[in-house]
């Protein structure tokens, strides 16, 4: 066999790791959803976060300029609750589920990173909560019957640059720098 050519880019994203009370409450909703009979992939439990921005594939060697960028944001720590249940890009067409957040800071941090990138499409800062195969009416049942359930409030007061690897046996982040919110 070939040796293993070394990969010169990494998959990256912007995120928050969830709190504990949030990662148990969103577990049990995971099982819940699973006994829907939807064809889906469930976000693993240790992979729960708050995606704010998807940079997509990034060479290794420009990682430390991102770092840098990420490096200006300057934000007060603050607090985010997580409510509700939806779908992207719609419940009649979903490809993801989701949790929503109601926080007016977590908009302008979200705002500071994208703008770092130059991002245009709007992107909603959300926790993934299971991506769709095939659905059926019962998703759309889950979704509605949830579409206002608190997961809980939780202190944001980092934010994580992530290297996002995906195996067969599914995605697997890893934490590259931390950035420390004021």
């Amino acid at each position: 066999m070939p040796p293993k050519t070394p990969r010169i880019f990494k998959r990256l994203f912007v995120g928050i790791p969830v709190s504990a009370e949030i990662r148990e409450k969103t577990t049990l909703l995971l099982k819940e959803l699973q006994h829907t009979g939807a064809e889906l992939k469930l976000a693993s439990p240790e992979n729960l976060h708050i995606t704010l921005h998807f940079l997509g594939k990034m060479e290794k060697g420009k990682i430390s300029l991102v770092e840098q960028f990420l490096s200006s944001v300057t934000l007060k720590s603050f607090s985010a609750k997580i409510r509700g249940i939806d779908a992207f890009p719609n419940v009649a067409n979903m490809k993801v589920i989701w949790a929503g957040l109601e926080s007016k800071e977590l908009q302008t941090l979200t705002s500071m990173v994208r703008r770092l990138f130059s991002a245009e499409e709007i992107e909603t800062p959300h926790l993934t909560l299971a991506r769709i195969k095939s659905a059926n009416t019962t998703v759309e049942q889950y979704i509605k019957k949830h579409q206002d359930f608190f997961f809980g409030e939780m202190l944001v007061d980092k934010f994580i640059l992530y290297e996002s690897e995906l195996t067969a046996a599914g995605a697997i982040y890893t934490p590259l720098k931390v950035f420390p919110l004021l």
